[in-house]
């Protein structure tokens, strides 16, 4: 007798089977399409599997289920991605895209 072992396939979460996990996160990424370089290093190591890939090859982050772990900023080798606060609920910006751009351009000429 020969004992059958189970495989189980990987299946992506799909939108909205665990409901929005946006809430848990106290920041979220935003990706800069004209520094990316389409490398694809973000969608590979997403946790959470919340990147499709629009009409153009780039990238798109669904920010509804997106919980804020910020690893696809650390992979990305071209700086493409930012950190931008949330207030809490993680679905509404604490800083405006331009404040965090011109904060961490101050954070590189001080170093």
């Amino acid at each position: 007798m020969t004992d059958k072992v189970k495989i189980h396939p990987t299946v992506p979460p799909m939108a909205g089977v665990a409901g929005r996990t946006s809430e848990w996160r106290t920041s979220r990424p935003e990706l800069f399409e004209d520094k990316c370089t389409k490398c694809m290093q973000c969608i590979l190591h997403c946790p959470d599997d919340c990147f499709i890939i629009n009409d153009e090859g780039f990238p798109v982050i669904e920010q509804y289920y997106c919980k804020g772990c910020m690893i696809c900023e650390g992979v990305c080798p071209h700086n493409a991605i930012i950190e931008i606060p949330t207030l809490p609920g993680g679905e509404i910006d604490a800083m405006s895209i331009e404040d965090v751009l011109r904060l961490n351009y101050s954070k590189e000429k001080d170093e």
